[in-house]
This record gives C-alpha cells, sequence and structure tokens, in this order.
C-alpha cells in the first residue's frame, strides 16, 4: 500500500535543501568534505543523488538502489569510487546512488518507501548508519536530522535547542537499537511485499572495512570501499 503521508514520497525529499540545490550539478564541496580534492567533483542526477541519470537507469534491465548516509553517498571518494559505484559495476546494473549525508535510519526507511515507487529496482543495498541518529519532525512540518553530538540548522534556533536537550535525555543504546530494528523490519517487510531483493548491513560492518581515509580525513577510502564492495559481492552471489 502506498503510503499516504505526504512525508512519505519522494516529492517531500524533492524539497529536502541538499537534494534541491544538487539536481543535475557537479559540487567540489559535499557534507563534510570542504577539500575540493575530490577528482571530478561530485556529480549528481535529476534526482540531486549520485549514480545514472535516469535515463541510462530506466533502460537498464536490472537496476539497483543503494540507500545510506555519507558512507553510500560516498564522501571524500569520487564518483567511480564509491560502493555502489562498483557493486553496480560488477553485478551489471544500472544505478542510482540514493545516499544522503548526516541521515538517520528513520529517514533511510522513509527514503526507501519513497523513492522504491517511482524507481522500481529490482535489487535494494542498505547500509544502516548509527543507531543514535533520528529523524525529528518540527511543529511546522519541518524533518531535521538529530545527532545527539551535533547542533546546527534548527537545532540552534531557541526551539531546536529545547528539543535537542530533550531527545538526548530520552536516549539510551536500548531505546537506540529497538529504533534500528524498527527500521529493519520495515523496510525487510514492505521489500518482500513488492518482491524486490533486498541485502542490508549496519554500519560496524562497513566500518570494518575500514583500511584507508578518504581525502576529507573522516570517511574510508578507496580500498575501503573496494573490500566492502567484495563482501557484498560475495553475499550477493
Amino acid at each position: 500500500m502506498n503510503p499516504q503521508n505526504p512525508h512519505w514520497t519522494h516529492k517531500e525529499f524533492d524539497i529536502f535543501d541538499d537534494l534541491k540545490s544538487r539536481k543535475n550539478q557537479t559540487h567540489k564541496t559535499v557534507g563534510g568534505d570542504k577539500t575540493g580534492r575530490v577528482v571530478g567533483g561530485y556529480t549528481f542526477n535529476e534526482l540531486g543523488f549520485r549514480g545514472d541519470d535516469l535515463e541510462s537507469y530506466f533502460s537498464s534491465k536490472s537496476k539497483l538502489l543503494t540507500f545510506g548516509c555519507s558512507h553510500t553517498l560516498g564522501v571524500g571518494v569520487g564518483n567511480e569510487e564509491t560502493w555502489p559505484h562498483l557493486l553496480a559495476n560488477k553485478i551489471q546494473h544500472s544505478h542510482i546512488n540514493c545516499g544522503i549525508q548526516g541521515i538517520s535510519n528513520d529517514t533511510i526507511s522513509r527514503a526507501v518507501l519513497s523513492y522504491t515507487e517511482i524507481l522500481k529496482p529490482d535489487l535494494i543495498v542498505v547500509l544502516y548508519t548509527y543507531p543514535h541518529r533520528r529523524e525529528y519532525t518540527t511543529l511546522d512540518g519541518r524533518k531535521c536530522s538529530f545527532k545527539p553530538d551535533g547542533k546546527w540548522d534548527y537545532w540552534e534556533t531557541d526551539d531546536g535547542l529545547l528539543a535537542h536537550d530533550s531527545l538526548v535525555n530520552l536516549q539510551n543504546d536500548e531505546y537506540d537499537n529497538d529504533n534500528l530494528y524498527r527500521n529493519q523490519l520495515l523496510i525487510k517487510n514492505y521489500l518482500e511485499n513488492k518482491g524486490i531483493r533486498l541485502l542490508t548491513n549496519v554500519i560496524d560492518e562497513y566500518l570494518g572495512c575500514w583500511e584507508d581515509e578518504a581525502v576529507d580525513g573522516n570517511h574510508a577510502g578507496v580500498l575501503s570501499n573496494e573490500l566492502f564492495t567484495k563482501n557484498l559481492y560475495e553475499r550477493y552471489l
């Protein structure tokens, strides 16, 4: 069943500031990478994502979508050095990399349900992010990524500071893991109902492949993305 809540459609993501500014653009910097040293920059398609343009994506018989945070987006590495691109080439799928920096597993779930409806993939790979992150909806309907150790934009306003402190006080490891499980179950059941194959990973599995650093010094580098792709490919087979 297609959710009726407007926040659970791709149109909600169309107004997400980062995606809106990236459509059909190439940027020198993204998220935490302010170096401008990524060769070729960050190239985005019509939806504001890395990966194939829509015509190339839909012309393929086999289509892959990947979802996650900056570790999926590939902050600090080139377009063709990201694990989504490497995996897509290895299994001969067209692909769109729906990774967005700084987001939570709540947002990942919403993105999966939203973009699956319009992009109709054959395979989805999800790299779940850190469990302590959340998606918070303000009284005026704005979606904000919450991190207990970071404050920016909305979180620097009076209302945001109050909400941030409240969320931090509510947080504990058990609550975080329960929330992760709910998101995992939602995506699993949704895609099973759609008949779409799913491969999932938690962030610790990705970090276990960390062999080098990207140019920003805060994300995994080229060798790490290659190793993670190798592990994914073995599971795919």
